[in-house]
């Protein structure tokens, strides 16, 4: 029934008939109607709540999995970063599988396995070969292993997990994410096991990407005889094709992997999807989206190969759907999904908005997101999305059997397993790209490139809009021969590109020579790009006026709240800008007295009379340069956005970046009143420019980072992440090489501060992968 293909008000009144008041307790949860449909739903299980399940969210959190779902996947804890040990292991390809095993972190997988919460639920494993989320051991020393180590490791890496698990795990994530997100997909490359596709010969045939990949599968079959094996991948489910999209390269490349003997049995599709792809403006269905990852299951099905709906969310960005949108969003996805022959397992990702991946991303492509989920919040009230679920497994046919299909032997035909068109196995490759720092106009900047090049060929480099129309800037060329090196590009963005954050992208090619994009071998891009005008500069305990862009006012401290007013003398409109970390400052007024400025909840700032260094977020701001001494003053507390001339003259903060929300720092002559650092506490002196030395590695950092060049002593060790939302903070000791666990850190671009509490701090920028 197209309940919500028709007008509105139809809509509306058969979706009151079909779906009832929202109502769910341990007699009536979507696992009940689930039941007789014989389809399974589920959801992941957290760090949090596997290590509590009784105390987390007060118990509710148990209590809602054990009464909706019927099948459950942990969230982090079989990830190779949270099994393999913290460091490598000594003679570590010499070790036997049992050897290996006995290395695993595998508490978490018992808990898990045998914990009497998590008993009566089908078990996804998730995931085992990842490129992503591996320990900072294997990203770094894997790319220097040989092709023969990397396929041996795997192997007992497999292996071990098989003899963990036992016959504990009903299907595996044998492994996730390994194809690009170029515009012609291919095999990632940039991955701790690139070594496998460098066309070498190993004991289990060539080093290809084909080869591994279906290697992982035989040995995964070995380890796991009574698992179902998937593929895991996101922005695959949209049937395309053209075989050089990335729909069409999984559905071609999977089926022939399963052609020549790699028993795989389906394809996770994650399903991260977005409100706006799936139902209009005017709240109409967009059948076109379902109708295309309807043929996609399809054309699977006719390989032979499953689809289970592993990670689905459907969140809303920018505001430009309603909550109730999502109703029929997951009603009709649910209902396609569970009524194709070869998909009967769905997961949703996250028990609630608030612990939602997308919710505490909240950054970059995210940023604008919200509401992904079924619930609200912890204490589970059913969304309108909650009522589609339910609706679209009502919807399906009573069922007697699952009808899955026998698992795959792996007995097929000999097939194209040692690399075809798209393969990237042994050839030219862009193995990874970093750069130094954010993109500054009229400036060089650093791009590190790590490449393989197969002869004489030209690395190319366009700086250019991260988005439609694609806008190139720079174009960097640079010859190069044949080998796998590194390669520090300077990249010059002109000075009329405007300014603006996570806008831009390095495009990085492996051409022939003399070739472009059209003709290339290989690329790869770094995206989320920022330009700024120039590096900021030192406003650490300087004097400025501070002057309104829109208005020509200037920040006064007379009365509350602070005012902008006329003219410019008076130490009243003096501000000294005193650093706290991480590029916040405390604005203290120098009249005597008056204070910090203090950002009140209610959209207004006055004077604090506390002393500078503050460190409370609600007196803390960022100082965002946009160049010609202007800048952009956020406070540390996101929500309250920028400093800001309100239109009755009075101060406050607003989320805009118009002129109101800019500020011109005008100095104050001869008052540049520096303030002496504190003195320094027994057994630690003031390290001022020492920690200038301080390097982070690896940049990018999977699980763990770690910190070098600092003098021993004790530090504060804080990370934000891109809009200055405090993530982590340490108080550590300091002697040699320091360890920061990034485990409970999301992906991402994030700052690392450093403070001696003695005056002396310094930032770093690191992305985490």
């Amino acid at each position: 029934m197209q309940v919500f293909l028709r007008n509105r008000l139809l809509a509306a009144l058969l979706a009151c008939a079909l779906f009832a008041p929202l109502v769910s307790s341990a007699q009536d949860g979507l696992r009940d109607w689930a039941g007789p449909k014989q389809v399974f739903i589920g959801n992941i299980i957290s760090n949090a709540l596997l290590d509590n399940p009784g105390g987390y969210e007060g118990g509710r959190a148990i209590t809602n999995l054990r009464t909706e779902y019927n099948v459950v996947t942990l969230e982090n804890y079989m990830k190779m970063n949270a099994v393999l040990p913290a460091s490598e292991p000594g003679n570590i390809h010499n070790l036997s599988v049992a050897q290996l095993r006995n290395t695993l972190r595998t508490g978490q997988i018992d808990r898990f396995l045998n914990g009497a919460s998590f008993s009566g639920f089908r078990k996804r494993g998730h995931a085992m070969i990842w490129y992503s989320q591996a320990p900072t051991w294997l990203n770094n020393n894997a790319p220097n292993w040989t092709a023969q180590q990397v396929f041996d490791f795997s192997r007992k890496y497999i292996l071990a997990l098989g003899q963990v698990c036992g016959n504990g795990i009903d299907e595996w994530d044998v492994l996730n994410e390994a194809i690009s997100d170029e515009a012609t997909a291919r095999w990632r490359t940039g991955t701790w096991y690139r070594q496998a596709g460098n066309g070498s010969s190993t004991t289990y045939g060539p080093a290809t990407y084909e080869n591994y990949f279906r290697m992982l599968f035989v040995w995964a079959r070995e380890a796991q005889p009574n698992a179902r094996l998937f593929y895991n991948d996101y922005s695959i489910e949209t049937f395309n094709a053209s075989p050089t999209s990335k729909n069409g390269f999984m559905r071609t490349r999977f089926a022939e992997l399963k052609n020549c003997g790699a028993p795989i049995d389906g394809i996770g599709f994650q399903s991260h999807f977005i409100a706006a792809q799936m139902i209009t403006a005017q709240g109409a269905v967009n059948e076109g989206f379902i109708n295309a990852v309807r043929t996609s299951m399809q054309d699977l099905d006719n390989a032979g190969l499953e689809v289970a709906v592993t990670e689905l969310d459907i969140r809303i960005c920018n505001g430009d759907r309603s909550e109730a949108s999502l109703e029929p969003a997951y009603y009709e996805f649910v209902r396609m999904a569970y009524g194709e022959p070869n998909c009967r397992e769905l997961l949703l990702w996250g028990q609630h908005d608030e612990v939602s991946w997308i919710t505490l991303s909240n950054s970059g492509v995210f940023g604008p997101c919200r509401d992904p989920l079924i619930f609200d919040n912890s204490f589970y009230a059913p969304k309108a999305a909650y009522n589609g679920v339910r609706g679209a497994i009502q919807s399906q046919p009573n069922r007697s059997s699952y009808g899955y299909p026998p698992l795959n032997p792996g007995a097929g035909v000999a097939g194209n397993c040692n690399g075809g068109s798209g393969g990237g196995g042994g050839g030219a490759a862009i193995n990874t790209v970093a750069a130094s720092d954010d993109a500054i106009r009229n400036a060089d900047n650093t791009l590190t490139v790590n490449y393989t090049a197969t002869g004489n060929q030209d690395i190319v480099v366009y700086f250019q809009l991260d988005s439609d129309p694609y806008t190139v800037y720079r174009e960097v060329r640079q010859a190069v021969t044949a080998g796998t090196r590194n390669l520090n590009l300077l990249v010059n963005v002109p000075a009329d590109v405007p300014l603006a954050d996570n806008a831009y992208q390095y495009q990085v090619l492996l051409a022939p020579r003399g070739g472009g994009y059209d003709s290339r071998l290989a690329n790869q891009a770094l995206t989320d790009v920022d330009v700024v005008a120039s590096g900021p500069a030192n406003l650490d305990n300087q004097v400025f006026l501070f002057r309104n862009v829109a208005t020509g006012l200037y920040l006064d401290s007379d009365g509350t709240p602070v005012i902008c007013g006329q003219g410019n003398v008076g130490q009243d409109k003096q501000w000294r800008l005193v650093p706290t970390d991480n590029g916040f400052y405390n604005i203290d007024n120098v009249f005597e007295g008056r204070g910090v400025i203090d950002s009140d909840p209610n959209g207004v700032v006055f004077c604090n009379t506390g002393t500078a260094p503050d460190t409370g977020d609600d007196k803390e701001w960022r100082a965002v340069p946009l160049g010609n001494n202007r800048y952009r003053f956020e406070c540390r507390i996101g929500d309250r956005g920028n400093l800001y001339n309100n239109t009755d003259n009075t101060a406050g903060y607003a989320s805009a970046t118009d002129g109101r929300a800019q500020w011109e720092l005008v100095p104050v002559a001869g008052a540049n009143l520096n303030a002496a650092a504190p003195a320094a506490a027994a057994g630690q002196a003031p390290i001022g420019e020492d920690l200038q030395a301080l390097v982070l590695y690896p940049n990018p950092a999977n699980s763990e980072l770690y910190l070098d060049g600092v003098p021993d002593g004790r530090y504060t060790v804080t990370i934000y992440d891109a809009t200055g939302r405090r993530l982590l903070q340490r108080d550590r000791t300091v002697s040699g090489p320091t360890r920061i666990d990034l485990t409970t850190v999301p992906d991402g671009l994030y700052i690392l501060n450093l403070h001696d509490g003695f005056g002396g701090h310094v930032s770093r920028k690191f992305r985490r992968n």
